[in-house]
């Protein structure tokens, strides 16, 4: 198949950007056409984790291998303390690391502003406030999640605590999911991750507060609250209306995967694959 001539992506998240970067790299004239004013806008400089543990291959190298430069900000994390539902921790380590720990949003060093300067530089044009209403020609979607299957609620903060990754499995801070508490260099993020009871959000994150603030001496500094949501399914296909549909728009997650990011990354490497080959 020849490489074909122009490409629009719809969304500038991972998964598009991703996408923007492969595709702009192999010759095709890319516009990458995103609804906010910015990248990032669902985020707010919090701490989110890039898995490593599902693949024999390093994050890193994967992303290094489909040309996408690891030039965020990252701290590889080999080790962590996990809680069950008795609150009894359980160390876990690796002899690489377990995951990337990066910042999402619109600042200096994080995943998103990086991607979008890789792919400006690729020669991508990138487009906000640029709201598609119709599909055409050669698309491919990736604007997100379009239901909330998930919902995270948190706080951002500073902090005088040592660095470390928490995890705990309890019903009571995060009905079938899990809260978390992530430390690097002085700033943290502690969120609760929910798979129902959205409407009592407000409490689980208060439990999960008290409980890391007990089991983990969380002390926070000028805290600053923050939410976000997923979606996640298993579609039948990665293809609407003859387009490919990438990221959470697909409903690629996995609630133990960095919140989708992995995922969201690879398929936009595999969709930009698929229309050059």
């Amino acid at each position: 198949m020849a490489t074909p001539p122009e490409i629009e992506i719809v969304g500038a998240g991972p998964a598009g950007l991703a996408c923007a970067i492969l595709l702009a790299r192999a010759g095709c004239r890319v516009t990458v056409r995103e609804w906010h004013g910015d990248v990032g806008h669902r985020f707010h400089d919090d701490f989110q984790g890039l898995e490593n543990w599902t693949d024999p291959r390093d994050v890193l190298d994967e992303l290094a291998e489909a040309g996408i430069a690891a030039d965020f900000d990252h701290h590889g994390v080999r080790e962590g303390i996990v809680f069950d539902g008795r609150a009894r921790p359980h160390a876990v380590q690796g002899a690489r690391p377990l995951f990337y720990l990066l910042r999402r949003g619109r600042a200096a060093g994080t995943l998103d502003r990086a991607l979008l300067d890789q792919a400006r530089a690729a020669g991508a044009e990138v487009r906000f406030n640029d709201r598609v209403k119709t599909t055409s020609g050669n698309m491919v979607l990736a604007g997100g999640p379009r239901r909330a299957d998930i919902i995270a609620v948190g706080h951002v903060f500073h902090t005088d605590m040592a660095d470390g990754a928490w995890l705990a499995l309890d019903k009571t801070l995060a009905p079938k999911g899990y809260a978390y508490l992530l430390v690097q260099g002085g700033r943290g993020t502690v969120a609760s991750c929910l798979f129902k009871g959205f409407r009592d959000h407000a409490g689980y994150l208060a439990a999960t507060v008290e409980y890391f603030t007990r089991h983990a001496g969380l002390t926070m500094r000028d805290p600053r609250p923050f939410g976000g949501f997923g979606n996640m399914r298993l579609a039948r296909t990665a293809m609407q209306g003859g387009c490919p549909v990438i990221g959470e728009h697909a409903g690629f997650q996995d609630a133990l995967a960095g919140f989708g990011l992995r995922y969201a990354m690879r398929s936009g490497k595999l969709a930009a694959e698929s229309l050059l080959n």
